[in-house]
């Protein structure tokens, strides 16, 4: 087994925080601290009730403004376009009464700070998840190219997932370092069929579902111990005089609140665009031709593993 990444559940969250599609992680990143900062400033500065929300109006346009340009509107209203935002947006001053108003706004400002700072160790979590060996905070450039398996996949190749062609898969050269994802959608794929019925073809051999299902199972639980959700399950090198990569695999554990879609396809695709900003490209592998198409129509790479049907 490989290296182990320290990055842990109680500290990472997949797709909490939404980019806009060709967002940049890194660019969303410093949008959320500069918004922070700037917060952090008005609430500092101290001043009447009046000065306090006449400094706020402005900073909440321009950041939402700002925000909009790298996250998604949802995102953005969850940060800054809150119910307390639109309140004070249109309050009366006089009518409201000043001290009290003074208390609002310090507590808008506090709220967003508090939101705008767990937003951005979100993307940073999500982006050391995803990055290069020794990542950096400061290191701005996207992370490995990522290939998200599909269930199917990981049913027939559990066991020999290093031995796979994966490069030419997602067309990078031989000895370029990869990261395999495992969505937790087709976790819980898997844990529906172990116990279930039927039959897949394997080298021409029929083969139980519920078998595979639980193999794979067996391979996740040996992959990710304790709390781990990235590691290294090949160290690149040379192997009969042809470069090998360095092979990573990540478990793509989501938020509780993310909406999931109603079709597990659908969502492990949801998946795969979500991850575009973070890496330098993007592959689903499956044995399903309308996945494939599917993948392809939003523009990622899309491959069967290997010939076997």
């Amino acid at each position: 087994m490989g290296k182990h990444r320290d990055v842990r559940s109680p500290s990472y969250r997949e797709a909490m925080v939404q980019l806009a599609p060709g967002g940049s992680a890194a660019a969303a990143l410093a949008a959320l601290e500069e918004a922070a900062r700037t917060a952090g400033n008005i609430l500092g500065t101290g001043g009447s009730s009046i000065d306090k929300l006449n400094a706020y109006r402005p900073w909440s346009s321009q950041q939402i403004r700002a925000l909009s340009a790298w996250l998604l509107p949802s995102t953005v209203d969850d940060l800054i376009a809150t119910r307390r935002y639109w309140v004070l947006q249109a309050l009366d001053p006089a009518a409201y009464g000043l001290p009290a108003l003074g208390d609002l706004v310090d507590l808008e400002l506090t709220d967003c700070i508090a939101a705008l700072g767990q937003a951005a160790d979100e993307i940073r979590s999500r982006r050391e998840q995803w990055g290069r060996w020794g990542w950096q905070p400061n290191d701005s450039r996207p992370g490995h190219p990522a290939i998200i398996l599909d269930t199917n996949v990981l049913m027939r190749h559990s066991h020999e997932l290093l031995t796979i062609g994966w490069n030419v898969g997602i067309d990078v050269r031989y000895g370029q370092t990869l990261s395999l994802g495992i969505p937790m959608t087709a976790v819980e794929e898997l844990d529906r069929l172990k116990l279930g019925t039927g039959t897949m073809t394997l080298n021409g051999k029929d083969v139980p579902r519920r078998t595979l299902a639980r193999r794979a199972l067996a391979w996740l639980d040996e992959t990710f111990p304790h709390d781990f959700f990235s590691t290294q399950i090949r160290e690149g090198g040379l192997e009969g005089g042809q470069p090998v990569s360095d092979l990573n695999a990540v478990l793509m554990v989501d938020d509780l609140r993310r909406e999931r879609l109603a079709r597990p396809d659908l969502d492990i695709l949801d998946d795969a665009v979500g991850l575009r900003p973070y890496v330098a490209d993007v592959a689903v592998a499956t044995y399903d031709h309308a996945m494939i198409f599917r993948a392809r129509s939003l523009g990622l790479k899309a491959f069967k593993p290997t010939s076997d049907e």
